[in-house]
């Protein structure tokens, strides 16, 4: 029975038109998922896969085309450890023989609060700050501009751009400074043609103005991405989850990287390419789709079932357009509709005919008259 709409947990199930023998759709509504543990959550963490993977084949949130083939490896890897037998240790991924189940407990709870592998530095009164030479887009209407070199500077939740390094140095006047807090920080990126690129949309007086900075490889991208995403939640370099956030996107890259070396033979799997990819990959690629599936698998061969579902979960979280609702709305005042964006940390508005940013609310900035 096809039915697009949430049920009211107020009322049963046959209150609301379900019959015997129906068919429920179960979906996560909210899109903060916390502690999930392989020892305990192997239900949920399904239930989140099933949920992000029929939103990416349904086409109800965007992604790459490497992404999209990044997705299909998982997804096919995921059914191959289906078939085979999982060993799962007693203490979930990392207990060591020497523990027992209270310090593994312990173990693990200190790594929900505090994050594992927290290096402080030698010197905690100093601020931390991420230095490196850039290129700087900031798109103008009626006018062709290329990228130009700057030295940048990440400090204290701002963007700070000089002419040179010497410059900053010797403390000149910036050339741009940019305020990251609220900001949107969007992935530019195409592996195949080693574009590592990043899209801001930052709060003005005139609403979300855009920029592009552009690194040299992965690594530098990884670590301003992961800046100019803490950045914007208001959160500094000095936040325990900035080196996870950079191990994450190089993780993220890793597994988009394309190989030359399928370890499936295409005949022993019978892949359905509609079964793996969203519709418009299908038109696009036609009979090319099963070998960069399977090319693409080479990069996640070795993960075992739950480490591929929550790699996938993981990448998932990643997209730009992740946890977002739209919804049509009229603001007071106003004569024309807009499109209202609402995420688990923050609303935005945004542009209803090309989905542009327009301004953003996080909610831990907003006050309650």
């Amino acid at each position: 029975k096809h039915s697009y709409r949430w049920l009211d947990s107020s009322l049963s199930i046959m209150e609301q038109g379900i019959r015997e023998f129906d068919t429920l759709c179960l979906r996560f509504k909210f899109y903060s998922f916390y502690d999930l543990n392989p020892k305990y959550d192997a239900v949920r963490i399904n239930q989140i896969y099933e949920q992000s993977r029929w939103q990416l084949l349904n086409e109800e949130i965007d992604c790459t085309e490497e992404e999209m083939l990044m997705f299909a490896a998982l997804q096919l890897q995921i059914s191959l450890q289906g078939i085979e037998p999982q060993h799962i240790s007693e203490n979930g991924n990392f207990q060591s023989g020497n523990e027992d189940d209270i310090d593994a407990a312990l173990s693990d709870l200190q790594n929900t609060l505090e994050g594992a592998n927290i290096s402080f530095q030698n010197d905690i009164t100093q601020v931390p700050e991420l230095c490196d030479e850039l290129r700087f887009l900031k798109p103008k209407r009626y006018t062709l501009k290329a990228f130009k070199k700057y030295w940048f500077t990440c400090k204290d939740l701002h963007l700070y751009l000089y002419k040179s390094k010497e410059e900053m140095i010797h403390h000149g006047v910036p050339a741009h400074s940019i305020n990251l807090k609220g900001c949107e920080a969007t992935p530019d990126v195409n592996i195949g043609q080693n574009k590592f690129g990043i899209k801001l949309e930052v709060p003005s007086s005139e609403g979300m103005c855009e920029i592009y900075i552009r690194c040299d490889d992965e690594h530098q991208y990884a670590k301003w991405m992961a800046a100019c995403r803490l950045a914007s939640k208001g959160r500094s370099l000095a936040d325990s989850s900035y080196n996870s956030e950079v191990k994450t996107i190089l993780d993220f890259l890793q597994m988009q990287k394309p190989t030359n070396s399928p370890t499936v033979d295409p005949n022993s799997y019978n892949i359905q390419p509609e079964d793996f990819v969203a519709p418009r990959f299908l038109r696009k690629l036609k009979g090319k789709l099963v070998h960069k599936i399977l090319e693409a698998h080479a990069n996640v061969k070795h993960l075992p079932l739950i480490e591929a579902k929550l790699n996938y979960i993981k990448a998932w979280q990643s997209l730009p357009e992740y946890g977002v609702t739209l919804f049509v709305v009229r603001f007071m005042g106003c004569k024309k509709d807009e499109l209202l964006g609402v995420a688990h940390n923050r609303l935005m508005k945004l542009d209803i005919n090309n989905g542009d940013h327009l301004k953003t609310w996080r909610f831990n900035n907003m006050k309650v008259f």
